[in-house]
């Protein structure tokens, strides 16, 4: 089982640097991306994406994980609600994220979830 390759999503630059240094400590391959316009940066090497998302300027992302779905249908997707609602869950799973994690979201909560996708997928 290869490391997973990691991409790691969101508005607030800090966090997404130390969060895919966290991962990075524990032998994941995460990089960051702070844009939701820069797509391109998935590619098909990109096994998980984590997309953190605030209540305001939700929808943005949301188009971004149906973008994914449908450019890269094998890639997991996690949603890190900085900011969450019963909706906000609701209108992420409808387009089609594989899970959901509401804050507080630390290193060890990402990590966690790393490891929980990829059994899932070797259970698939």
């Amino acid at each position: 089982m290869h490391a997973p390759t990691i991409l790691i999503a969101g508005s607030r630059a800090a966090d997404l640097r130390s969060w895919a240094s966290s991962l990075g400590a524990v032998g994941f391959f995460a990089r960051t991306c702070d844009n939701p316009d820069q797509l391109e940066r998935i590619g098909e090497q990109t096994d998980l994406v984590f997309l953190e998302i605030h209540a305001l300027g939700a929808s943005c992302w949301l188009t971004l994980v149906r973008s994914i779905r449908v450019r890269f249908p094998g890639v997991r997707i996690i949603v890190l609600a900085v900011e969450s609602s019963e909706d906000l869950a609701i209108q992420a799973l409808r387009a089609g994220v594989d899970d959901y994690i509401r804050a507080p979201i630390t290193a060890g909560t990402l990590i966690d979830a790393v490891r929980v996708s990829r059994q899932a997928e070797d259970s698939a």
